[in-house]
């Protein structure tokens, strides 16, 4: 039990440093704020990809339920 309180102090130590080492560097945080921004248009552009792919999936399903409509309609129309 005793590891595991070590470790959680050694790794909190660890985040406090950082910490004030990003606070103290402007040049640390301006490339963060950048890695954050274009992380956030990465997972923009998944989100816009899987967007379009649900679109495209009702705009196939709905294509096949006309075609199918068009088909009987057609057969109807023969069968007179």
């Amino acid at each position: 039990m005793l590891f595991v309180e070590v470790s959680s102090y050694f790794i909190m130590i660890g985040i406090y440093s950082s910490a004030i080492s990003v606070s103290e560097d402007s040049e640390l945080r301006r490339s963060i704020k950048k890695f954050a921004m274009n992380e956030s248009k990465l997972l923009d552009s998944i989100g816009v990809a899987h967007m379009e792919q649900g679109i495209n999936e009702v705009y196939c399903s709905f294509t096949n339920l006309i075609q199918c409509i068009a088909y009987d309609l057609l057969f109807q129309f023969l069968n007179l």
